[in-house]
């Protein structure tokens, strides 16, 4: 494996996805530490814990990736595009998992307050 194909899976646009989706995770992780809270949050706890948010998360980033980033011919794309594309893809990722949280919080408030 060379370093060029190192960096063609690291900056993938679907690793890129994959790494918006994991820093919100991260951002929720340090907002929690910043607070104070010694229970901070796990993957795997916020997982078990919201899996309405977690199945929307992963669904609204890979219909996003589908409707948006995924380009079949990326390979033969000018490097400035290239950028462009991993960049959309990590917000695709960043923002269906805040736009899941949002739903979600609100489907659940709609069910506990009848």
């Amino acid at each position: 494996m060379t370093f060029n194909d190192f960096f063609y899976i690291l900056f993938h646009p679907f690793a890129m996805l994959g790494f918006g989706l994991i820093t919100h995770f991260g951002r929720r992780v340090l907002a929690a530490s910043t607070h104070g809270t010694e229970n901070l949050p796990s993957i795997t706890d916020y997982w078990k814990k919201n899996p309405l948010n977690s199945l929307l998360s992963i669904v609204g980033a890979i219909v996003g990736y589908a409707l948006f980033v995924h380009f079949p011919d990326f390979d033969k794309m000018a490097p400035d595009i290239q950028n462009v594309v991993r960049s959309t893809a990590f917000g695709v990722g960043f923002l269906a998992d805040n736009i899941a949280d949002a739903v979600g919080q609100r489907v659940t408030d709609k069910i506990k307050g009848g």
